[in-house]
């Protein structure tokens, strides 16, 4: 159902890139019924995170990132290579790639906010159960002092029995 919803934005004849680790053969196949180029993580591109820093790998080229974007690297990865691919029209360089790294934000994509005194709150707007994964992984690479409280809403048609049983895998909520 997802794959449906995200190959719902292929168009024909137009390339497209899927952003996840394993792509379903429902993209693959609705890529090939579009006739549209389709770039994948892990084969056109792929990227490696370390503690401090990241790597993307395009084509036979390594580019190295020393700072993490505050949106998913699998995202990130995705829309440089997208930029890589538009060099004919839209010529961007590494250095360009570097200062966009901080300033994409998504707003409710654990967005931080903190009033002076304050706890800090952390949004996230994520509905699925690798969402709600993401979230409690980024939530464990924070310093917590204290207690940590879960304000949780989803709508009906979302898969609300994996969301909370990934929310359940972690112990410090």
């Amino acid at each position: 159902e997802i794959a449906f919803e995200k190959a719902g934005l292929f168009r024909f004849q137009k390339p497209a890139i899927f952003a996840d680790e394993h792509c379903p053969a429902s993209i693959r196949e609705y890529a090939q019924s579009l006739m549209a180029p389709l770039y994948l993580n892990t084969q056109d591109y792929d990227f490696v995170e370390m503690k401090d820093h990241w790597q993307l790998r395009i084509l036979e080229k390594t580019y190295d990132f020393s700072k993490k974007p505050s949106i998913l690297l699998s995202a990130m990865s995705a829309a440089i290579f997208a930029t890589h691919c538009l060099q004919q029209v839209l010529p961007v360089t590494h250095k360009d790639w570097k200062a966009a790294i901080g300033s994409v934000f998504v707003p409710g994509r654990f967005q931080m906010v903190q009033q002076a005194g304050q706890a800090l709150m952390i949004l996230d707007v994520g509905h699925n159960p690798h969402a709600a994964k993401n979230l409690l992984n980024r939530l464990q690479g924070l310093p917590v002092r204290g207690q940590v409280h879960l304000i949780f809403s989803i709508l009906e048609d979302k898969d609300r029995k994996n969301i909370v049983k990934n929310l359940n895998k972690h112990d410090f909520l």
